[in-house]
């Protein structure tokens, strides 16, 4: 009986784990996609379409993630994420630079609005989210 209680504890760090990672890997992959995007001069076209799909996809992610853990604002965060992603998508696709910028404005705020809530910055300059070990709700 005690070898399945450790058992069960281990996975569950092994699982936490594994969230922890994906979710740093969601964060790190927004990033790079943002960063790429802000350097686009037009924001249109066929990377800038294939980039926000992307993001609308790690923000759909985020949805879930959030969700499981009972985080209703960070839901809304993420949701709005998405729908900015996809609105950016669909300018860039009709060469829509203007709505593009906007759309990418927007898409920005949702990230600082969930960081500000979520995130914190270590002493070495790093961001964690506590959250993040943290038990989803059943």
């Amino acid at each position: 009986m005690r070898r399945i209680a450790i058992l069960v504890v281990a996975l569950a760090g092994l699982l936490a784990a594994q969230d922890h990672k994906g979710f740093d890997a969601a964060m790190k992959s927004a990033d790079t996609s943002i960063k790429a995007l802000n350097k686009m001069e037009a924001k249109t076209g066929p990377e800038a379409v294939s980039t926000a799909e992307r993001l609308a996809g790690l923000y759909e992610e985020m949805v879930g993630f959030w969700r499981q853990r009972g985080k209703a604002d960070a839901v809304k965060f993420s949701v709005e994420g998405k729908a900015a992603a996809l609105a950016l998508m669909e300018a860039a696709y009709a060469g829509n630079g203007q709505d593009a910028a906007a759309a990418l404005k927007s898409l920005g705020a949702t990230c600082r609005g969930c960081h500000q809530a979520y995130r914190v910055k270590r002493p070495d300059g790093t961001s964690t989210f506590p959250e993040l070990w943290r038990e989803p709700k059943k």
